[in-house]
């Protein structure tokens, strides 16, 4: 299959997109974190696969949420335990930020990292990093409900699992006010 690194398309759409600072912040809100002040203390490599590619080699996008699910349950199994017994996390709101095209030539991960933990939820914050030139190509955010599978609904986040999330971040992460 040809693979053109640095085909028009790439080009155009790059080119069209400078001038918005994107990246810079993901929500809008004051109150949260920039970018550059998150420590990714989670990473895990991805291998693109033929079927994630069009016939220019173009990763679609769609296949970066699929990466980034892939990365959220090795976060929370290595750090929570989650799933566990009754209880499970479910995604209530995702969103990206695509910055630059990804190739099927290219060798990237996903890092992640939570920033806040509410009383049943908390945001996690994930960037598709290419790992030979450390461009960012994308970023998505994350918000996941705790969730008891036996009673069928939300439940607040178990105590150990927001220690282990603080510990692993290295610094409180929990909902200030």
């Amino acid at each position: 299959m040809y693979v053109a690194k640095k085909c028009e398309y790439c080009k155009r759409k790059q080119n069209a997109y400078k001038h918005l600072n994107v990246g810079n912040n993901i929500n809008r809100k004051k109150k949260h974190l920039k970018m550059e002040e998150i420590e990714y203390h989670h990473r895990l490599p991805m291998q693109l696969r033929f079927t994630d590619a069009d016939q220019f080699g173009h990763i679609n996008n769609t296949a970066y949420f699929q990466y980034y699910d892939t990365a959220k349950i090795d976060y929370v199994r290595q750090v929570c335990d989650i799933p566990k017994g009754n209880y499970a996390i479910f995604a209530a709101h995702v969103e990206a930020d695509f910055l630059a095209q990804v190739h099927s030539t290219d060798h990237v991960e996903v890092q992640t990292a939570i920033t806040e933990v509410g009383t049943k939820s908390f945001t996690l914050l994930q960037r598709l990093v290419d790992t030979d030139t450390q461009e960012v190509k994308c970023i998505g955010r994350t918000i996941m409900v705790a969730y008891d599978l036996k009673q069928n609904k939300s439940m607040p986040m178990l105590p150990e699992w927001i220690d282990a999330i603080c510990k692993f971040e290295g610094r409180d992460v929990r909902r200030k006010g």
